[in-house]
């Protein structure tokens, strides 16, 4: 009898679970014992998440039945969109016109969990060299560095502490740059904007004494009462990033993109070089040019704005809301 990946990850668990307990329940030191734990949930998080990553692997690899015939159907459905020409519509109208296959385990039979199945959806999905640029394009959604499972955990980089909560923010304006993109701004986003040669000095410096130090470009005062009132929301969200000042239209992502990755607001103090690499990105963690700015965003959302999760169940939720069914 041939295993799949899940059941052999559980029994893995199960069995590190018994030895470690075994050799816990044997320690009279207390600390040791606590640590023991905290290391095999760790290790339950690692198990779970190497689950999806070998899935992630094989299905870039191999895209085989039922998924294939459906990233083509899919694909066909994007490249002869004409609903408005917008792309994000298209991939929403082909969604609705084409159910997927049902999440079913090939070698157990069983049905596999809702994440499973939106998870191999979405790995479907970037079979398409079509679909796979929309959702770059529209969305931010590396092929390589995208899982969709909340976590910005970046699947190149051999440091595997590297994850971060990520969420889906709509494309705000946070500054009046180009007033046919943002005739008006958010008053509740504030921005930092450090050139080439500041923001190498800052990055081994803490990343929370440039934000409580240095004033945003606008909004002051806001900001200021909002971190010293101790009954103001504590949800906040960053997003940092780096490109040539001059592109800047106002916009906390590309002008065209509808949704871009924030992070949880950071309660520890780090450096800014670590915060950057903790996201996942290899790209935030290079070098800065000399051409380049370094942009920070810090976003306090109101109970309408409230960030979304970044998985693909939460993807496939707002393009279905924007073609206006349920899913």
């Amino acid at each position: 009898m041939t295993l799949s990946v899940e059941a052999a990850l559980l029994i893995l668990l199960f069995l590190l679970l018994l030895t470690t307990s075994v050799v816990a329940i044997s320690w009279r030191d207390a600390l040791k014992r606590r640590g023991v734990y905290i290391a095999l949930a760790a290790s339950g998080v690692v198990i779970a998440v190497s689950s999806l990553v070998f899935e992630s692997q094989s299905s870039r690899s191999t895209a085989t039945a039922p998924w294939a015939p459906w990233t083509a159907r899919m694909t066909d459905r994007v490249e002869s969109c004409t609903e408005q020409r917008d792309p994000t519509a298209c991939l929403a109208a082909a969604l609705r016109a084409e159910p997927p296959p049902h999440a079913v385990d090939g070698e157990t039979g069983l049905a596999s969990s809702q994440l499973l199945h939106e998870f191999q959806m979405g790995q479907a999905l970037l079979q398409s060299p079509r679909i796979s640029d929309l959702l770059w394009e529209e969305f931010g959604i590396d092929r390589e560095d995208f899982l969709g499972i909340g976590l910005s955990i970046n699947n190149r980089s051999e440091d595997s502490h590297t994850r971060e909560r990520e969420y889906f923010v709509s494309n705000l304006c946070a500054d009046k740059i180009n007033l046919d993109r943002c005739p008006t701004e958010e008053p509740n986003i504030w921005t930092w904007r450090l050139p080439s040669a500041a923001a190498r000095v800052q990055l081994g410096r803490p990343l929370l004494e440039l934000i409580d130090g240095q004033p945003p470009l606008d909004n002051v005062e806001q900001w200021r009462t909002l971190r010293t009132n101790e009954l103001a929301p504590t949800g906040l969200y960053i997003r940092i990033a780096h490109f040539p000042g001059q592109f800047y239209a106002g916009t906390v992502g590309r002008p065209e993109a509808k949704l871009v990755f924030f992070t949880e607001f950071p309660e520890r103090s780090t450096t800014l070089r670590d915060f950057m690499a903790q996201t996942g990105s290899e790209s935030l963690a290079e070098t800065i040019n000399e051409n380049e700015t370094l942009f920070i965003w810090v976003y306090a959302p109101t109970e309408t704005q409230e960030p979304m999760l970044a998985t693909w169940g939460s993807l496939f939720d707002y393009l279905h809301a924007s073609s206006g069914i349920d899913r």
